[in-house]
Protein backbone atom coordinates (compact mmCIF):
# COMPACT_ATOMS: atom_id res chain seq x y z
CA UNK A 1 0.00 0.00 0.00
CA UNK A 2 1.44 3.94 0.36
CA UNK A 3 3.09 3.15 3.58
CA UNK A 4 5.03 0.31 2.65
CA UNK A 5 8.05 2.39 1.84
CA UNK A 6 8.03 3.45 5.68
CA UNK A 7 7.38 0.19 7.03
CA UNK A 8 11.20 -0.89 7.69
CA UNK A 9 13.64 1.10 9.88
CA UNK A 10 15.44 2.29 6.41
CA UNK A 11 11.92 3.72 5.07
CA UNK A 12 11.36 5.57 8.58
CA UNK A 13 14.27 7.06 8.69
CA UNK A 14 14.67 8.40 5.68
CA UNK A 15 10.50 10.01 5.62
CA UNK A 16 11.87 11.37 9.18
CA UNK A 17 14.97 12.70 7.15
CA UNK A 18 12.40 14.10 4.60
CA UNK A 19 10.11 15.61 7.36
CA UNK A 20 12.62 17.43 8.75
CA UNK A 21 14.02 18.91 5.58
CA UNK A 22 10.86 20.87 5.17
CA UNK A 23 11.25 24.14 5.25
CA UNK A 24 7.84 25.74 6.49
CA UNK A 25 9.02 28.72 6.16
CA UNK A 26 8.03 28.89 2.46
CA UNK A 27 4.47 27.60 3.44
CA UNK A 28 4.16 30.55 5.72
CA UNK A 29 5.29 33.46 3.03
CA UNK A 30 1.98 32.57 1.34
CA UNK A 31 -0.39 32.63 4.02
CA UNK A 32 -1.04 36.41 3.58
CA UNK A 33 -2.36 35.28 -0.06
CA UNK A 34 -4.96 32.89 1.65
CA UNK A 35 -7.84 35.63 2.05
CA UNK A 36 -7.66 36.21 -1.99
CA UNK A 37 -8.17 33.08 -3.06
CA UNK A 38 -11.92 32.84 -4.42
CA UNK A 39 -12.41 28.80 -4.78
CA UNK A 40 -14.53 27.10 -2.75
CA UNK A 41 -11.85 25.05 -0.61
CA UNK A 42 -12.52 21.65 1.06
CA UNK A 43 -9.97 21.07 4.43
CA UNK A 44 -10.56 17.38 5.03
CA UNK A 45 -8.64 17.00 8.55
CA UNK A 46 -7.92 14.33 10.52
CA UNK A 47 -8.96 14.27 14.35
CA UNK A 48 -5.91 12.50 15.43
CA UNK A 49 -3.54 13.86 12.71
CA UNK A 50 -0.02 14.28 14.75
CA UNK A 51 1.91 15.76 12.40
CA UNK A 52 -0.69 18.73 11.51
CA UNK A 53 -2.71 19.31 14.32
CA UNK A 54 -6.59 20.73 14.14
CA UNK A 55 -5.40 23.99 15.14
CA UNK A 56 -3.98 24.36 11.94
CA UNK A 57 -7.08 23.15 10.14
CA UNK A 58 -9.07 26.02 11.93
CA UNK A 59 -6.51 28.35 10.62
CA UNK A 60 -6.47 27.71 6.96
CA UNK A 61 -10.69 27.55 7.50
CA UNK A 62 -10.21 31.10 9.36
CA UNK A 63 -7.66 32.41 6.49
CA UNK A 64 -9.93 30.89 3.27
CA UNK A 65 -13.17 33.01 2.37
CA UNK A 66 -14.63 29.98 1.09
CA UNK A 67 -13.70 27.15 3.01
CA UNK A 68 -15.39 24.21 4.44
CA UNK A 69 -13.64 22.13 7.52
CA UNK A 70 -14.69 18.84 7.68
CA UNK A 71 -12.67 16.70 10.43
CA UNK A 72 -12.60 13.39 10.37
CA UNK A 73 -13.40 11.49 13.20
CA UNK A 74 -10.71 8.57 14.09
CA UNK A 75 -8.41 9.77 11.61
CA UNK A 76 -4.86 10.63 11.32
CA UNK A 77 -3.06 12.29 8.93
CA UNK A 78 -3.52 10.27 6.16
CA UNK A 79 -7.79 10.05 6.52
CA UNK A 80 -7.79 8.71 3.43
CA UNK A 81 -6.40 5.30 4.46
CA UNK A 82 -7.77 5.47 7.83
CA UNK A 83 -11.67 6.68 7.08
CA UNK A 84 -11.96 5.91 2.91
CA UNK A 85 -15.79 5.70 3.35
CA UNK A 86 -15.78 9.33 5.21
CA UNK A 87 -13.74 10.82 2.84
CA UNK A 88 -15.19 9.76 -0.15
CA UNK A 89 -18.47 10.81 1.31
CA UNK A 90 -17.25 14.25 1.98
CA UNK A 91 -15.88 14.48 -1.20
CA UNK A 92 -18.71 13.78 -3.31
CA UNK A 93 -20.76 16.09 -1.33
CA UNK A 94 -18.57 19.03 -1.76
CA UNK A 95 -18.14 18.07 -5.36
CA UNK A 96 -21.60 17.75 -5.83
CA UNK A 97 -22.12 21.69 -4.67
CA UNK A 98 -24.27 20.07 -1.88
CA UNK A 99 -21.43 21.34 0.77
CA UNK A 100 -22.11 25.30 1.33
CA UNK A 101 -18.76 26.42 2.49
CA UNK A 102 -19.58 27.76 6.09
CA UNK A 103 -19.95 31.01 7.31
CA UNK A 104 -16.09 32.35 7.70
CA UNK A 105 -15.53 31.84 11.50
CA UNK A 106 -14.65 34.66 13.83
CA UNK A 107 -11.17 34.90 14.76
CA UNK A 108 -12.22 34.50 18.21
CA UNK A 109 -12.69 31.03 17.62
CA UNK A 110 -10.13 30.31 15.13
CA UNK A 111 -8.05 30.77 17.66
CA UNK A 112 -9.70 28.92 20.87
CA UNK A 113 -9.08 26.07 19.20
CA UNK A 114 -5.41 26.93 18.65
Amino acid sequence: GLLAPFATDLGQLALIRAASSLDTNLTMDLVPLLPGLEASTLLLWGEQDAFQPLSYARRLAWELPRARLSVIPGAGHFSMIDKPGEVLAQLESFLAGAAEPQAHPSRSSAQAGS
